[in-house]
């Protein structure tokens, strides 16, 4: 039935065709081509016109055939459906492309970056992965909830994008360790394991990738291993290089500090400069102007501070007698006199101060009162102080 009805719809088609092609071959029978010769022969003419029958007998059936594939190729097209949603798309073509071809979406995707088209004008395979690429990585928030899933953990070797490498630098460096220098913090109060949790915390996985790049590259089960001290202080010098390097005056809290522990310790400006060099510290004349700034204020601190009522100053002068290997061209040694100070704020003292109504002479003062003092036991903090003078 249904190629009866096609073969009946055809026909008038079929019949204009022939027409058509019928006044556009044939002549008018008025008029005769000058540039043919009309052949006087009945039998060649007959010939003639039963070829020209054949001919366009088999074009009309060659024209059928196109036109019955274009109708049932036009059958077999879907069409566009808008009430669907997004998800019932998804699956209607997941669906689809199982029961056609048993394909998944791995199966899609190799295909998209690694097959290049039969067809001469369809994209390519490196355009058809550029799409891919910006489709996934373009979408942030495409790629935040691909982040979330259990399995984007269990793959160690993808490569994060760069900018969530640079995200957790940012984040990183407005930490007081690794942000603007602070004058009041010192050197010696630095705790690398609170700056290491600060790192763990804040870039996670930067941190994961460089503990990949400086694992061992063989794993001893024979022996212990060498490597028994903690590598913090190594992973807190590279991401202080990583935030100097990025944000020079802004991020320069560690570097001034390494500089300026360097300089305390003797090291020679050659050597500093080197240091420099690699970002670990600043350079030799950025530390010796950082001197100068520590001074002034140090000045105009020391101006205020012998005012306050709770300050104790210690003071004690001394003689210094330049010898030979002190003395300049021009400058011959000397004897100088010096006074160095120290003052000091103390914690149970009155806001008033000390005054000479206070001393009380009836109150017998002992030597064993003084030295079972609280402030004179020896506890952890004498011990630290104990420790800390022992060492330096």
């Amino acid at each position: 039935m249904d190629e009866s009805n096609r073969a009946e719809n055809e026909y008038p088609t079929r019949l204009r065709q022939q027409k058509q092609r019928r006044t556009e071959v044939e002549p008018n029978p008025g008029q005769t081509n000058s540039t043919t010769p009309i052949d006087p022969n009945p039998a060649s003419a007959s010939a003639s016109k039963s070829a020209f029958t054949l001919a366009f007998t088999s074009a009309s059936a060659s024209d059928s055939a196109s036109i019955s594939a274009s109708a049932s190729e036009s059958g077999s097209r879907g069409t566009y459906n808008t009430r669907l949603t997004s998800r019932q798309k998804a699956d209607k073509i997941l669906r689809w492309m199982h029961q056609e071809y048993r394909w998944t979406i791995k199966d899609l995707i190799r295909s998209m970056v690694f097959d290049d088209p039969e067809r001469l004008y369809d994209p390519t395979a490196h355009a058809r992965s550029g799409k891919l690429i910006e489709a996934i990585w373009g979408e942030t928030d495409i790629l935040q909830k691909l982040q979330e899933h259990p399995s984007f953990q269990k793959m160690p070797e993808q490569a994060p994008p760069l900018n969530i490498y640079c995200g957790e630098l940012t984040a990183l460096e407005v930490t007081p360790s690794f942000g603007p220098y602070n004058q009041l913090l010192e050197f010696d109060s630095l705790n690398l394991s609170h700056i290491h949790q600060d790192i763990k915390r804040l870039a996670p996985r930067l941190l994961s990738l460089l503990q990949s790049l400086t694992a061992p590259i063989r794993q001893r089960t024979d022996q212990a291993d060498r490597q028994s001290e903690s590598l913090e202080g190594r992973f807190i010098i590279l991401f202080s290089i990583l935030c100097f390097t990025r944000r020079r005056n802004t991020c320069s809290n560690l570097p001034k500090l390494f500089g300026l522990y360097f300089q305390s310790m003797g090291v020679k400006r050659r050597v500093l400069q080197v240091l420099a060099g690699m970002g670990i510290c600043e350079t030799y004349h950025t530390i010796n102007k950082l001197n100068e700034s520590i001074a002034a204020n140090g000045l105009n601190h020391l101006a205020t501070a012998g005012s306050r009522p709770d300050a104790i100053i210690v003071y004690d002068n001394f003689d210094y007698q330049e010898q030979v290997r002190h003395q300049r061209v021009g400058d011959h040694g000397d004897l100088k006199s010096v006074t160095s100070g120290k003052v000091i704020y103390g914690r149970h003292l009155p806001l008033t101060g000390l005054r000479q109504d206070m001393l009380h002479e009836e109150v017998p003062l002992r030597l064993k009162d003084v030295l079972m003092a609280a402030g004179n036991s020896y506890d952890d903090i004498q011990k630290q102080v104990r420790v800390f003078l022992t060492i330096y």
